[in-house]
């Protein structure tokens, strides 16, 4: 069975658009069981085509405690900002989902939870120490999933089962899709009903064309930003040995100066030695 890739922002866009969807790619990453699920478009965010997010209300089923719940997409090495998000209410949870579609190096996880104020891993562990930088993008976001580095090689329980519709292996010859496994259990998930009608929509399809466009454009400014970086560093390599060698022309200049002046004071006394000796 084909389904749409939601790596490309506009298959998950459109997945974020259905609601039983919604519940189910947050329920495996949250403490609650929650309902009542509304979509809040008034405060979703754009900053650019790099970073986005949608916020979302919802309500635990058992308490009614209200939750605010944002999902996006982080890109590349931009950074989020504290005051992007909207402001929870008294009382109101909050938690924030962000895929990312660059692995970050400083993190081999798939996926990282952000839990009394350090980051783990899905068993507990904390995650080696992280350097500031890394950090600062990180700031803001509770669960960190890495789409590349989604594997999952059987579906087992609700957490692998949502991780399969994002596991990069299952790509297919068509760019915009991926293999999933033909069984019964799938066909009333919403995920799996939401990616196979992304998957028949020729609009999603003809704008995951022009967003594979966009990133090839990316990467060859990248490599090209890369390869001006490697000529820049040659040349400052070259430009350091030629300041190293004038300088060592310059030391050679000096001392041959002072010979010369040397030369010079000993030409005077001579010519003054001369000059007393035709006067007497």
């Amino acid at each position: 069975m084909l389904i749409a890739n939601p790596l490309f922002d506009v298959v998950f866009r459109f997945l974020l658009a259905d609601l039983d969807a919604v519940n189910q790619l947050v329920s495996p990453f949250c403490p609650q069981h929650l309902t009542n699920w509304k979509s809040l478009e008034n405060t979703s965010k754009q900053k650019s085509s790099e970073i986005w997010f949608y916020n979302f209300s919802a309500n635990e089923l058992l308490s009614g405690k209200p939750w605010l719940v944002s999902i996006g997409k982080l890109r590349h090495t931009h950074s989020l900002d504290m005051k992007d998000f909207p402001k929870s209410s008294p009382g109101q949870e909050c938690l924030r989902i962000f895929f990312m579609d660059t692995p970050m190096k400083a993190i081999e996880q798939a996926v990282a939870v952000f839990h009394d104020g350090k980051w783990k891993d899905l068993a507990g562990n904390e995650l080696p120490s992280l350097d500031d930088k890394t950090l600062k993008r990180l700031e803001g976001i509770d669960l960190l999933v890495q789409i590349p580095r989604v594997v999952v090689a059987e579906p087992k329980g609700h957490l692998h089962e949502v991780l399969s519709y994002f596991d990069q292996n299952r790509r297919c010859e068509f760019s915009y899709g991926l293999h999933f496994p033909d069984h019964d259990r799938f066909f009333h998930q919403p995920l799996f009903l939401r990616l196979v009608l992304a998957g028949t929509s020729y609009n999603v399809r003809k704008q995951i064309e022009v967003e594979l466009k966009y990133d090839r454009g990316q990467d060859k400014k990248l490599q090209q930003d890369e390869r001006d970086m490697a000529q820049f560093r040659l040349r400052g390599k070259s430009l350091d040995e030629i300041d190293q060698r004038l300088l060592e022309i310059d030391k050679k200049l000096q001392e041959k100066e002072k010979i010369l002046e040397q030369s010079h004071r000993e030409l005077t006394e001579k010519m003054k030695l001369i000059q007393q000796l035709g006067k007497s």
